[in-house]
């Protein structure tokens, strides 16, 4: 015969964190990619990867 275990009946808590608003925006850096310290608002566009992955 085995033992029963007391029943404990499942919790769910929350937790809520407010932040203020800026709170990413210090942890990014701006690094000039030139020796004349421009800084470039465009992304580089490189062709569209059209290999087959198998998985």
């Amino acid at each position: 015969m085995t033992k029963k275990v007391k029943y404990q009946q499942p919790t769910i808590e929350l937790l809520v964190v407010e932040t203020e608003e800026g709170f990413s925006a210090g942890s990014a850096t701006v690094v000039s990619p030139n020796n004349n310290q421009q800084i470039f608002d465009e992304w580089e566009t490189l062709p569209d990867d059209n290999r087959v992955i198998n998985w």
